[in-house]
């Protein structure tokens, strides 16, 4: 299979008014599917952990995005409420 991945970008998001880092990496063939999955780690975990499948699945034809979840990774911490589960479902 051909090669079609291009460099990740860097990004920052908003999520419920939380700063978060994700890096998402889009296939650079312009007859790609538009279809675009999102990585999510668990607890203790980060954007890191899909580096590898993030390339992957764009290699595929598909475009991705890692996210670190709030309070993880490169991520702030809110400062409005406790980090829950149940905050980062419902921001979700």
């Amino acid at each position: 299979m051909q090669e079609r991945i291009r460099s990740t970008e860097q990004m920052s998001l908003d999520w419920d008014g939380v700063s978060v880092y994700a890096e998402r990496s889009a296939p650079t063939d312009s007859s790609a599917s538009d279809k675009t999955i999102i990585l999510l780690h668990g607890l203790g975990g980060s954007h890191q952990y899909w580096s590898k499948i993030l390339t992957n699945l764009t290699s595929y034809g598909y475009g991705a995005i890692a996210l670190d979840l709030p309070g993880h990774g490169q991520s702030e911490l809110p400062t409005n409420q406790s980090l829950t589960p149940k905050w980062m479902g419902q921001a979700l």
